[in-house]
């Protein structure tokens, strides 16, 4: 599986990642300074952004932007919780690809949201070799929460759930294997078990260091989450950081 890092939002960031030898990255349109000087740079569309704090993004100016650079591929414009939407987007920026140029000068990357219809799903699979499964992000997160005993009782009312759309996911992977990329995958466990199914994924894991003071590190070849202070990590958050990039970079590289 190949992994991007994603979450950049300021210069210190992108000098964590290349302290950590990080060579991977996902970035939104707004943050595309801060991939300069990493080997391999995708472009996602920013759908959580708009998401979570409203807007349309505008599908002929981010096709615009994502063929003015050097990107190992693009996410197609797509909008979470409408796949219609998102379906739509899908054909206007191919139709905008096939208008300008005789051959694509990107690779994009279909969207299919979880929990929504197949047949959007099927249409994508017959279209692109990958595919990428989006609105997985607070499906694919272990808590916000600082308080360890809060957080603990948060994943306890929702393992079920997690679990449960985990094994979904597994199984969709297993029957396309090689043939996903997974958005916004911030959760351990899962990328255990997806880890020789999807081509790929991306993660903000990392951060984590410095949001709940864990180190994301490997345990009898599983990687898995601890608090800085049970492995007498005395670094500080940026320190935290990194151990945590090159710990899931190590992890990740290994087939």
């Amino acid at each position: 599986m190949f992994f991007y890092f994603s979450g950049l939002s300021e210069i210190n960031d992108a000098l964590m990642l290349k302290r950590a030898s990080v060579n991977q990255v996902l970035v939104n349109p707004t943050k595309i300074h801060l991939s300069q000087g990493f080997l391999k740079v995708a472009l996602d569309s920013n759908a959580y952004y708009h998401f979570r704090y409203g807007g349309t993004l505008d599908v002929i100016r981010y096709m615009e932007i994502a063929v003015s650079g050097n990107y190992a591929w693009i996410s197609a414009p797509d909008v979470i919780g409408d796949p219609e939407t998102t379906y739509q987007n899908w054909l206007t920026a191919r139709r905008w690809l096939k208008q300008n140029f005789e051959s694509s000068p990107v690779r994009m990357i279909p969207v299919w949201g979880w929990d929504t219809p197949k047949k959007f799903l099927n249409h994508y699979l017959q279209q692109s070799r990958i595919v990428g499964i989006g609105g997985l992000v607070m499906l694919m997160r272990q808590g916000k929460s600082k308080n360890l005993e809060e957080r603990a009782n948060l994943l306890r009312r929702g393992s079920a759930n997690a679990y449960k759309i985990l094994r979904q996911l597994k199984t969709l992977c297993q029957q396309y294997p090689q043939r996903f990329h997974i958005y916004g995958c911030n959760w351990t466990v899962a990328l255990n078990h997806l880890r020789s199914l999807a081509y790929s994924t991306d993660s903000s894991l990392a951060w984590d260091g410095a949001r709940y003071g864990l180190i994301i590190h490997t345990r009898n070849g599983k990687l898995i989450r601890t608090p800085a202070w049970e492995l007498e990590f005395e670094g500080n958050r940026e320190a935290r950081c990194i151990a945590c990039a090159r710990n899931i970079r190590r992890f990740m590289a290994k087939r």
